[in-house]
Order: structure tokens, then sequence, then C-alpha cells
């Protein structure tokens, strides 16, 4: 790719959490510039967790986080620094971010393209809910990757030099009406999560086909012990869980999409076909000034969540907004009714939300007031009690980290 036009783009967002236990400060500056075939990025972070709570995160004093310097041109690129590299479905290769799971993970090191051709290598840094990961990697590798096929080697280690290889290959066709994706890894070498050799498979498989306003959508899964930090293989179902981390599972998930309505079915098996994962999903909503959107699903994910929820989520937006929502929560045998309103206009948003937990009787509430002007600047103030959640989004399930107290934020950003 090639830059005609000088681009810079200026960022910056600070997050003040204040509990009764502790203060939580997170500052976030981006600074990207591009002009003619030069393009950098400077991101520089500064996070007090403000307790010494694993689950806030480790603290990472105001230094650069991420840092970039790229060199397009017609033909070929490079960059050096902190480059996000993704081979496919991720089974052998995904140094990416996740916002919603709170990931962010790259490659410290060079990137090189001829081509279809990419050759990387450097060091792996990976962080989840702000807190890196203690397992130091080594990669260095190189695919290739057209329309129709592509292929992956990557040789790794750790910082005691035991490795091993990773190597994948997709293959893919389609239409208009219909679409089909097949990849394949092998792993061989030093398991970073049993501290042993070993050998590792996966294999993925969608297929999607569409029919003027229906889809069908088929996905197929089969992992052995391939999840080793720098890859990240697909889920294969609507909630977003790798039912064992990529360790040891079996699985399909099936979703049909019509006309204002998607339903989504999906199952994992283990070891022994054991049954550990079980999710369903249907969504049915109507558009316009005045609609809606119902909702139901259910898991079971053996020995870790089970739930079923239940929502309606009601809107009306003339010139300005209002939105309802109603959600009915069982989980893990414990009933955990929630609901929210919210008033927008001009920019505006008040909003009022409430849960509450049958059987401890903790009620989690929060009240907020933003402001967004949709372009460069946002302002939120917000106040509230949080009993702590799980998020999984992509393969990954984080701990939300209970919070009591005050929650102040602001971003600006600045381009031409």
């Amino acid at each position: 790719m090639i830059y005609l036009l000088a681009f810079l783009s200026v960022g910056v967002d600070e997050a003040l959490w204040i509990s009764d236990a502790y203060v939580r400060n997170l500052v976030n500056l981006r600074v990207q510039y591009a002009s003619g075939n030069v393009r950098t990025l400077l991101h520089l972070r500064d996070y007090r967790p403000g307790d010494t709570m694993s689950t806030l995160g480790q603290e990472y004093r105001f230094n650069i986080f991420r840092g970039l310097f790229g060199y397009d041109s017609d033909r070929w690129h490079v960059s050096i620094g902190d480059n996000d590299v993704v081979f496919g479905r991720g089974l052998s290769l995904f140094l990416s971010t996740d916002e919603e799971a709170l990931l962010e993970s790259y490659l410290r090191g060079v990137d090189f393209a001829y081509g279809s051709v990419h050759l990387y290598g450097g060091y792996k840094r990976r962080f989840i809910y702000y807190s890196g990961d203690s397992v130091g990697q080594y990669l260095a590798g190189m695919y290739m990757s057209g329309k129709a096929a592509g292929v992956n080697l990557l040789y790794y280690s750790d910082t005691a030099m035991r490795g091993g290889f990773s190597t994948s290959a997709y293959l893919q066709a389609g239409s208009g009406a219909f679409s089909l994706y097949v990849e394949g890894a092998l792993r061989r070498g030093y398991d970073v999560r049993v501290f042993s050799e070993n050998w590792g498979y996966g294999l993925y498989g969608s297929f999607s086909l569409y029919l003027s306003t229906f889809s069908l959508s088929l996905e197929f899964k089969d992992y052995r012990r391939l999840f080793q930090y720098f890859n990240l293989p697909a889920p294969a179902n609507d909630y977003g869980i790798l039912s064992s981390e990529g360790r040891d599972e079996m699985g399909y998930s099936v979703s049909i999409e019509g006309n204002r309505f998607r339903f989504s079915l999906a199952q994992d098996w283990g070891g022994g076909m054991l049954n550990i994962l079980t999710y369903y999903g249907f969504t049915y909503y109507s558009t316009g000034v005045f609609s809606y959107k119902l909702s139901i699903h259910g898991l079971d994910w053996l020995h870790n969540l089970n739930e079923t929820v239940s929502s309606l989520e009601i809107k009306y937006s003339p010139s300005w907004g209002i939105i309802f929502d109603m959600e009915y929560r069982e989980r893990d045998g414990e009933s955990q009714p929630y609901a929210s309103i919210a008033f927008i206009v001009n920019g505006w948003t008040l909003s009022a939300s409430s849960r509450y937990y049958a059987s401890s009787t903790n009620l989690d509430y929060l009240l907020s007031l933003r402001y967004d002007d949709m372009r460069n600047f946002f302002v939120e103030v917000g106040y509230g009690a949080f009993s702590g959640d799980i998020v999984c989004s992509s393969g990954i399930c984080r701990y939300e980290p209970a919070f009591r107290g005050l929650k102040l934020s602001a971003g600006y950003i600045f381009f031409r």
C-alpha cells in the first residue's frame, strides 16, 4: 500500500477508578503518522492498578507499550517494532488485539513481505486484562497467503531455548452463494502448558450457504495440545469459548440466519467423548424508529459455567433516543435479574442499570453520564457497584474484577 498524503493521528484516553479500596489509573497516548511510503506508530501507556490484587493487572509505569516503523512500496513492505501477525483462523499464529476480551498480543521484531510471502521473527508479547504472559517465547517463520490457499511455517522457543515447530495450511473457495474454508495445523516440540515434548494438531472447517434473505453456517473443530500462547484457534461457537483452551476438544456449531432472526447451536466434546460444552442461542429483532430485540441463550460448560439468559431490548429513536433493556439470568443455580434504561440526545447519554443476585443478596448498580461528539472527543462519569463477572470473546475468557466507586474516563483524538 502506498500512502499518497500525509496523515497524522494523535489520540489520548484516560480512565480513573476511585474505589473504596483503591485508586486505579490508566492512560494511553497513541501517535500515528504516515507520509509517502513511511508509516509510524508510538503507543505510550501508564497503568497503576492501585492494589496488589492480580485480578487488576500488573503495574506499567509510563513507558512505550507499542512502537512501529514501516516502509511500503508497490511490491514489498517491511515493518520493525510491534507487529500484528495473524495467519488464517489462528491455529498456528495469532498475535493481535481483541478489545472485548482485553487481549493485547503482538510480535516485537520484524515483519517483511514481498507479494504474498511474509517473513517474520521476534519476541512475543501478550497481555490479558493488563497482565503480561509469564511465558517468554521467540518466534521465527514464513507464511504465504492467497485467495485460494496459504501455508505457514513457524519455529518457536522459550527463554531456555526449548522449542519446536508449528505449521498450518488452509484452502478456501466460494462464490456468491457459498463459501468453504478448511485449515489444518500440526505442532511438534516443547509444550509450554505441560513442560514436556509432545505432538499437537488441529483441524478447523467452515461452510456457509447464502440464499436470498436466508443463510446457513456450519463450523467444525478438532484440537489436541495445540494452544501455545502465540496462537488462538477459532472457538467455533457464538459465545466465544475455547472449552479446553485448545488442549483436548472436538466440536461443531450450526447457525441459521433469516429475515430478522438468528439461531445457533454448538457442542464440544473432550477426551473419551465427554460432553464438555453445550450452547444455544436465538435472537429475533425488528427495525425502524421503534424497534425491539428478543434473545435467549443457554450455556453448559462443564465445571466452569452454567447459565440461561433471556432478554428484551426496546429502542425508540426519533431525533432523540431511549433504550430499555430487561434480562433474566440463571447462573450456576442463582437468579440474577437485570434492567437498564438510557436516554440519548445531542451526543449526551444518561443511563442507569442494576443487577440483583438472589443467593448473596448483592445489588449491582451503575449511574453514568456520557458526552460523545462522535468524532474527536468523549467524556464519561459513572458511579456504582459491580460484583465481578466472566467475559468471553474470540476464545479468551477472563474475569472482570469487582468494583465499587467512581469511574471517570475521557478521550480525545486529533487527525488530519
